[in-house]
């Protein structure tokens, strides 16, 4: 462990530490994974216990105060509405976009177009055979068909209480399945970020310098660097989003990445017999 700690750092201060570290794929895979799963159970943990109790109280209080009572009900492709006058028309914010929601089961002459005003930019038609999305930008109209959902009865106050589920043992439940599902999709996106950017250094190093062929870095050595600078600066990025959220940084880890791989690249690859005592690290 005391070896990853060093790593955060001297992967970016210390250009001729990096150089020596070209050939620790394992070493480096290991630090990558390990950043990977701090970052995921950050997200999941911000999600499951700040982010979640602090929008359940307020979406209860909007379904109880502006969705009246009602029952649908899903057989065979089919939904069915009571309770509820229909059309059923709710006009709403959400994210700077004015959205309108249109529910009417009894027809099916019902146009989605009709409810849209001149302001309203995204628009929701649920019927008894499927629910129909448009944008005001846009002629195309999305359609989802209602056979694909399993035959289920749902009421108001059932929704309301299942919110609830996401509190106590539901939280932790979440923040387990988050973590786990940020993990393999972070892990493959910023993997094949890391594999992108290193083609690219490849590249530019293949065309730029003047070492011989026997003193040059191949894309595998390269791609371990790219590993060990990536750690430090997406963890500080990261950590900054999720401690001031709207806060954009970008370009800030490619930028960093890209430095400090430059000045290694700087420095001959070091042999691999040299390379394997170099690595242990004072503690």
């Amino acid at each position: 462990m005391n070896y990853y700690l060093h790593a955060l750092y001297k992967s970016i201060v210390e250009p001729s530490w990096l150089a020596r570290q070209s050939r620790e794929m394992g070493k480096s895979s290991v630090l990558f994974v390990l950043t990977v799963l701090v970052l995921s159970i950050g997200v999941s943990v911000r999600l499951a216990y700040v982010d979640i109790p602090r929008t359940i109280p307020m979406l209860q209080e909007v379904i109880g105060r502006e969705i009246p009572d009602f029952t649908a009900q899903i057989s065979d492709g089919t939904l069915s509405v009571s309770q509820l006058e229909q059309p059923y028309v709710k006009y709403f914010e959400y994210e700077d976009s004015d959205v309108v929601i249109v529910i009417d089961t009894t027809t099916n002459t019902t146009r989605l177009d009709t409810f849209f005003t001149t302001s309203t930019e995204v628009g929701f038609l649920i019927t008894a055979k499927g629910i129909v999305s448009k944008t005001s930008s846009t002629s195309e109209i999305m359609n989802e068909q209602l056979t694909r959902f399993p035959n289920m009865t749902i009421s108001k106050q059932e929704v309301v209480g299942f919110l609830d589920s996401f509190s106590g043992r539901g939280q932790v439940v979440l923040a387990v399945v988050t973590t786990a599902f940020t993990f393999l999709v972070w892990g493959i996106g910023l993997l094949l970020f890391i594999m992108i950017f290193a083609s690219i250094v490849y590249g530019l190093y293949r065309a730029l310098s003047s070492h011989d062929q026997k003193n040059r870095y191949t894309w595998r050595q390269i791609v371990v660097l790219s590993l060990f600078t990536f750690v430090l600066p997406k963890l500080s990025v990261s950590f900054a989003m999720l401690l001031f959220p709207g806060v954009s940084l970008p370009f800030i880890v490619s930028g960093v990445m890209g430095f400090a791989v430059a000045r290694a690249l700087g420095i001959p690859p070091t042999p691999r017999e040299e390379s394997q005592s170099a690595t242990t690290l004072p503690s």
